[in-house]
């Protein structure tokens, strides 16, 4: 068991689309899994610290959008620059991994949960 300072993070986002409904269930199966006792995941915690962010975009879920936030832009399409202002999602979250970076924190996975759907 590492202590928790030398853990490296896992972060999990989901919902940064609002219609992806999916993601959701997703986010939820595997905060169950990790906080359970399942021997895997007794080890896992032990291993990594998990940050999980269940809906990244809650201003679009809630206006019934489909992969806009409420300004109409695609959140997953600001991660490069975004702006405080108008993509506060992205603009914090990557700031607070930018700060866990500079405090010695290593994130060793960033998992973003989609849910898409087709007839083939």
């Amino acid at each position: 068991k590492y202590p928790l300072e030398k853990r490296k993070i896992i972060f999990i986002t989901a919902r940064v689309h609002a219609a992806e409904v999916s993601g959701s269930f997703k986010a939820e199966g595997m905060l169950s899994f990790l906080a359970s006792e399942e021997s895997l995941a007794v080890h896992l915690r032990d291993l990594y610290v998990f940050k999980l962010v269940p809906m990244l975009n809650p201003e679009g879920v809630l206006a019934g959008n489909f992969r806009s936030s409420l300004v109409g832009t695609d959140l997953n399409r600001r991660w490069d620059s975004p702006d405080e202002v108008l993509h506060p999602q992205i603009y914090f979250l990557k700031n607070y991994m930018k700060m866990l970076v500079a405090a010695g924190r290593e994130i060793c996975v960033f998992c973003d949960l989609h849910g898409h759907t087709r007839k083939n």
